[in-house]
């Protein structure tokens, strides 16, 4: 019999160890946003709101895939003092990091030039893109819905060889609730949720390693 817990509780190991990117190609990707970004040069910004985790970056990474533009993500520290770039259409992430200054000069030539901005950011910040002479349209991506995290966990199980294993509602609205709007933070508790069942079922002094393999 093998010594791993995970292979005896039919897992190849835990499938939520990785942070989940959010790809829109990854099975049980819920889609929670419009389909498609604005045609370029609409003098338009498509901001996504949200908590760290909500999916804010993938989705600007979904768009692009089938509408390459540039793309500016937004670091913290110093290099938030990078001036943003335009373009007809153009991505812009973690756009709240950048200084207020920035964004004003940035806002005052995508006006002007009619730019199409997809911004990914923390806050709302249709305010200031709106007296900058910009039409706004707000995507707050929302909490996540028991719905959701049960599709996205039971595809996650599924790929790790778990067919056969399912998520209890009770836990599945637990979980839904602490993680509110983060895929991140659903992912850490989804994780420890794992790693609990398969010590549960493996066994005394079968816990798995915290890595989850």
């Amino acid at each position: 019999m093998t010594g791993d817990p995970y292979a005896r509780c039919g897992l190849t190991g835990n499938p939520f160890v990785e942070e989940p990117a959010q790809a829109w190609t990854e099975p049980g990707w819920a889609e929670r946003t419009p389909a498609d970004p604005p045609q370029p040069g609409q003098g338009v910004l498509l901001q996504f709101v949200g908590v760290k985790g909500a999916g804010k970056s993938t989705t600007l990474r979904r768009y692009r895939s089938g509408f390459p533009a540039p793309w500016r993500y937004v670091p913290p520290g110093p290099g938030r003092w990078r001036p943003l770039p335009v373009a007809p259409l153009v991505y812009w992430d973690e756009l709240d990091r950048s200084p207020a200054l920035l964004r004003a000069q940035a806002w005052r030539r995508a006006a002007r030039t009619r730019a199409t901005v997809v911004a990914g950011t923390h806050v709302d910040l249709a305010g200031e893109a709106a007296r900058a002479g910009l039409s706004v349209q707000t995507f707050v991506l929302p909490p996540i819905t028991v719905t959701e995290l049960t599709e996205w966990a039971q595809a996650r199980l599924a790929d790790a060889g778990g067919t056969d294993w399912t998520l209890p509602p009770g836990d599945a609205s637990r979980i839904a609730t602490a993680a509110g709007a983060s895929w991140r933070r659903a992912a850490d508790l989804m994780h420890i949720w794992v790693a609990d069942e398969v010590s549960r079922l493996a066994g005394p002094g079968q816990r798995p390693p915290s890595g989850g393999t």
